[in-house]
């Protein structure tokens, strides 16, 4: 068997690139510089040209923590979700013939083949026509990576690389209730069998009905800890009572404050602090790591049929549950989610200004995710002044 070459690393010659010697034999031409300041790309000696997947994870190597746009890192899960992308997208060129080796060569003819595969009715890459929100969520890697390699604008907007705007025409405001109580199960009863099976879960659970939560930050939860006292928060509801501090766990660690308004809030909260042992102690088994426990959590729900399969919901239609039930407290009807009746634009933008607040969302907009089209831009569509579009967020809409 014979012995990997090793190469000399050239960090002067290319900074974004380790691990690799550039040729001597040609100057790099104008087509090889790159027009930001990342440098010069790679220019791999034929002899020693590694394959595109090494390529492709030396550019993750040195950009993937970064945000996009902002200047800021991502999270792991970002990171990991945006690899896997990439390298999706990479195979499926192969997939279609285009054999590229080096992904600075990734051009605006490789974009178009990989949208016209994904929406065709029988695509040769992947095993079936891709939804609107995966051919977005590739495309927005796609599009990191394109700044990454000094190609910015090279990946166009996805409407224009097909006929029929449908194809790729993401939808962010929801048109079925996703809660529980809108697949008609009670959410109480259910979570009983499950504390007494497993009270760690059961606890949860508790606090993810009772405070929107996400399943990874009631893990991540340290419930003697995270309650504030009266007077030291107060947040858009004008609410002086006492407030749960969320952190661990939230997407792009945004912090938020919960108000702890409600019995049935206290009563979650009161059996989250007898179960841990030290103030300090998460919301978890301590014989289970993180990812242990979220695969217990995961494995508890499949056992009791919570899943899109069996229930038809999953522990995150607790968290639409919590959004559709504030919405009603505040505005005093049901959300359009709900075929709740038509209620003036401004209590409508107010309690879902209080509810982004709640969920831990920095935009208004993502609360139609939940609720879904506001009154506002439900009228204009019925008038024909508008066309009713929800913004978009970052952390994907992989789960809002």
């Amino acid at each position: 068997m014979s012995k990997r070459p090793t190469y000399k690393r050239s960090a002067a010659s290319f900074p974004h690139v380790a691990g690799y010697e550039r040729p001597l034999s040609k100057r790099p031409g104008p087509d090889a510089r790159l027009r930001d300041t990342l440098g010069l790309p790679p220019r791999y000696d034929r002899r020693h040209r590694p394959s595109w997947k090494r390529a492709l994870q030396d550019i993750l190597w040195r950009h993937n923590e970064r945000h996009a746009s902002k200047p800021k890192s991502v999270s792991s899960k970002t990171q990991t979700e945006r690899a896997c992308a990439l390298f999706r997208c990479f195979a499926d060129l192969h997939a279609l013939g285009y054999k590229i080796r080096n992904p600075y060569c990734l051009g605006g003819r490789h974009i178009r083949a990989l949208v016209e595969d994904w929406t065709s009715p029988q695509p040769r890459a992947r095993r079936s026509t891709l939804s609107p929100a995966t051919i977005q969520t590739e495309l927005s890697a796609l599009r990191t990576l394109s700044i990454w390699i000094g190609k910015p604008g090279l990946v166009l907007p996805a409407e224009r690389y097909v006929s029929d705007p449908v194809l790729v025409t993401r939808h962010y405001a929801a048109t079925s209730d996703k809660s529980w109580r809108g697949h008609e199960i009670d959410a109480d009863a259910l979570i009983e069998k499950i504390a007494a099976y497993d009270a760690w879960v059961g606890a949860e659970l508790r606090l993810a009905r009772a405070f929107g939560l996400r399943v990874k930050e009631t893990i991540m939860l340290q419930p003697r800890l995270a309650e504030k006292p009266p007077g030291e928060v107060i947040g858009p509801s004008g609410w002086t009572g006492p407030h749960l501090k969320v952190l661990r766990g939230t997407k792009g660690g945004r912090l938020r404050f919960v108000p702890i308004d409600t019995p049935a809030k206290r009563a979650a909260l009161d059996v989250a602090k007898e179960l841990v042992a030290e103030d300090s102690h998460y919301l978890a088994d301590p014989r289970r790591s993180l990812v242990q426990n979220l695969n217990r959590l995961g494995n508890v729900m499949k056992k009791f049929g919570v899943t899109q399969k069996d229930l038809g919901v999953t522990a995150h239609g607790l968290r639409h549950e919590y959004a559709g039930d504030r919405y009603e407290a505040v505005a005093g009807v049901s959300p359009p989610v709900r075929q709740g009746a038509r209620t003036d634009a401004a209590t409508d933008e107010r309690a879902r200004l209080q509810l982004a607040d709640e969920l831990g969302h920095s935009r208004v907009q993502i609360t139609g995710a939940y609720l879904g089209q506001s009154a506002v831009m439900r009228s204009k569509r019925c008038d024909g002044s508008a066309t009713a579009t929800s913004a978009r967020e970052s952390e994907g809409a992989n789960s809002t």
